[in-house]
């Protein structure tokens, strides 16, 4: 993750060039590391690892004590439901993941047109169409809404866990484009944000038009513009 300050044509051309991919990734596994995590994760705890000490003390004669079976089932049979349950756990998580990377999301060219793409391909500088009662595919600054006084209401318990509606504003500069797809081809526009942080009530920036500093205008961003 880039620790720099974001710079972003609304063209596209964003600075730094390179950032992390919009793809959801919640899998805790994969086929090699299934084994040892779990089994890891399992004896790390203090009586779980004194059981299995104690299990394969049984297979040295001196301190063999009744069968080996009562020592060696029950741990074997904990451990299979355990993988089994982490098994299940994580396909279901895959299978979320790959359910929402390939949701369809309307994203604006350079020509002005709406053009459709996957959410696991959306890049930092896209400019998208979010409908009512969708969910976001990715963090957005909210440039344009169809409500004249450019307001919207969202929830956020996907996040916070509350329930109650949330006023955002959408950035005056560009609320007043008109029509909106002329957006994309406005590079005297840039935004600028801090870089990417896990402060999900504080965001700071601004977007500014203008060739030169001289001639430059500035709007302020908050978390008010903003979409998560």
């Amino acid at each position: 993750m880039s620790r720099e300050r974001r710079r972003i044509t609304l063209d596209g051309v964003t600075s730094p060039r390179t950032f992390m991919s919009n793809k959801l990734n919640n899998n805790k596994y994969n086929v090699i590391t299934f084994i040892p995590v779990v089994l890891f994760n399992q004896f790390k705890f203090f009586y779980n690892l004194f059981f299995l000490l104690i299990s394969c003390s049984q297979f040295i004669g001196p301190l063999k004590v009744g069968y080996l079976f009562t020592y060696i089932a029950p741990l074997v049979f904990v451990l299979l439901i355990t993988l089994v349950k982490e098994a299940v756990d994580d396909i279901q998580r895959w299978r979320k993941d790959k359910s929402l990377n390939n949701k369809r999301v309307e994203c604006l060219n350079k020509r002005g047109e709406w053009v459709q793409k996957t959410a696991a391909t959306i890049k930092v500088g896209d400019m998208i169409k979010v409908s009512q009662n969708e969910r976001f595919p990715a963090d957005c600054v909210l440039l344009y809404t169809t409500e004249k006084n450019g307001s919207v209401f969202i929830r956020t318990d996907q996040l916070d866990g509350e329930t109650d509606w949330k006023l955002r504003k959408s950035v005056v500069m560009t609320q007043n484009v008109t029509p909106p797809t002329s957006l994309s081809s406005r590079s005297d526009l840039k935004l600028f944000a801090n870089p990417p942080n896990d402060q999900i009530y504080d965001f700071k920036g601004f977007i500014s038009t203008g060739v030169d500093e001289e001639n430059e205008h500035r709007e302020g961003l908050t978390l008010e513009n903003t979409l998560w």
